[in-house]
């Protein structure tokens, strides 16, 4: 048979029904009968070791389970990006460069009729501040990188919340590839965009996204994070 483990709430049960017992027995006996402190306490543990071999089999553990065991390596594949929520047949890069081209009229798509995939546009980087006109110069930045919200908190979330996260509009910004893949998984206590008058606000929209989905800084981070925006506030 298998035996559980006690929970404590069980072995001070138990214990009262040890010492019980151990009274119970010691008022059967004669009047004239002496039992002292030492002797009842013996009994009593003498009495619960035995009576626990065999509750423990009703008294199931309720401690806290063990966390979930989190693959805390980090995967792309489990956030999937670039899908296409509305069925429009532009995914969520295509509907990105549509919403922040600066110039709706210079759009160009490969299929004109079905306007799926951008062949040209006009788009400012606000990471370098240059202009930009082929869709293949530019990446979609998740200004919360992937992997840094996965060391900070999301290493647990479900697909289904990593697909959010992955194609969150709040959380993505058209860029000059060079300085996306400069910047990689950095927060911005490491990484910063070249662009000086744009610094400030991507701060901003990386606390934004950071508090919306729950992420933590670590305290050192959030030293620097609060230096920074302390910085900014007195511009």
């Amino acid at each position: 048979m298998k035996l559980f483990r006690l929970t404590p709430a069980a072995k001070r049960l138990l214990s009262v029904f040890a010492i019980a017992a151990a009274y119970n027995s010691a008022s059967g006996e004669s009047s004239s009968s002496s039992y002292s402190v030492s002797s009842v306490a013996s009994y009593t543990v003498s009495m619960l070791d035995r009576t626990s071999k065999v509750i423990s089999t009703v008294f199931l553990s309720n401690e806290p389970a063990p966390a979930a065991t989190v693959n805390t390596k980090y995967t792309r594949k489990e956030w999937q990006h670039w899908i296409d929520a509305d069925k429009d047949c532009q995914n969520t890069r295509n509907e990105v460069l549509i919403v922040t081209a600066i110039d709706p009229s210079s759009l160009v798509y490969q299929d004109r009729k079905r306007r799926c995939t951008l062949v040209q546009g006009k788009w400012l980087d606000p990471y370098s501040n240059k202009v930009f006109t082929n869709p293949t110069d530019l990446d979609i930045d998740h200004i919360v990188p992937l992997s840094w919200a996965h060391s900070h908190g999301a290493a647990g979330w479900s697909p289904s919340q990593k697909r959010d996260f992955a194609n969150d509009f709040q959380n993505l910004i058209a860029v000059h590839l060079k300085l996306n893949r400069e910047k990689g998984d950095k927060g911005p206590t490491e990484w910063l965009p070249p662009n000086n008058s744009y610094r400030c606000d991507y701060i901003s929209k990386f606390d934004a996204v950071v508090g919306k989905y729950y992420l933590k800084y670590t305290s050192s981070e959030k030293r620097t994070i609060t230096k920074l925006q302390d910085a900014c506030n007195k511009r």
